[in-house]
């Protein structure tokens, strides 16, 4: 039945989907997936013996689904995020007294909705945290290499104290946002449009052929399920 919608849908002249996206159609069948999805997460949690799954199923059955479906996100809101737009009409934020940029197409309230999922996601409490509070923070004169950056707040956080920052990121709308973020230490920071896999090829690159003359001390991956082949192409330098 998927596979038969998305070969109609894939048919229909771009005119025709947007008028289908105008009607809310496209959102409706988005809901219905997620009250879906929903409904088999909360049967599982409330199935297992393991009592961190039963107080997401209990949240859940409270609250709207989200990749982070803990009490502490309730701490925080998009509404107290300040969002402004420079001259060429890009978002950006402040982040500890340095500007954040974000993509051109995202409205304000996008942005701001974003900005405060990276909040909750880096929270302590958050299982997606890179850093908890006081353990592993990269040290001063560290080179960091964020993989798959996006708006790379990772780096931005240690940028003063850091030596040099390899930014590794391949989409287009990414480019301009992680150029204006860094201007004014532009000096220190590379941005490298190649995924990272176990072998350099076409677009991709492996950790090893890139930092085979290159210093690093500090790895953030978040790359889409790449993290193995990454691992796989980085033996030499990731296991020294």
């Amino acid at each position: 039945m998927k596979q038969k919608f998305r070969e109609v849908w894939n048919g229909l002249p771009e005119p025709v989907r947007n008028i289908v996206r105008g009607t809310g159609a496209t959102g409706y069948l988005r809901n219905r997936r997620t009250a879906k999805m929903k409904k088999a997460i909360i049967s599982d949690c409330r199935n297992s013996n393991d009592y961190e799954k039963q107080e997401i199923a209990q949240w859940l059955e409270r609250n709207e689904l989200r990749p982070y479906p803990y009490p502490y996100v309730e701490e925080y809101k998009s509404k107290s995020i300040d969002v402004y737009r420079d001259e060429d009409d890009y978002p950006y934020t402040f982040v500890d007294g340095k500007k954040l940029y974000g993509r051109k197409r995202f409205t304000n309230k996008q942005f701001a909705k974003e900005c405060v999922g990276r909040l909750a996601e880096q929270d302590d409490r958050s299982p997606h945290c890179y850093v908890p509070t006081g353990r592993n923070a990269p040290v001063d004169g560290a080179v960091i290499a964020e993989l798959g950056a996006a708006e790379a707040a990772f780096s931005l956080e240690y940028i003063e104290r850091c030596k040099k920052v390899y930014l590794f990121e391949c989409l287009d709308e990414w480019m301009i946002p992680l150029q204006k973020t860094f201007e004014p230490w532009k000096d220190k920071v590379e941005i490298v449009k190649k995924y990272v896999g176990r072998a350099t090829k076409d677009d991709f690159i492996s950790i090893d052929d890139f930092f085979k003359d290159k210093e690093v001390n500090v790895v953030k991956a978040d790359i889409e399920g790449y993290e193995i082949d990454m691992l796989m192409g980085g033996g030499e330098d990731l296991l020294e």
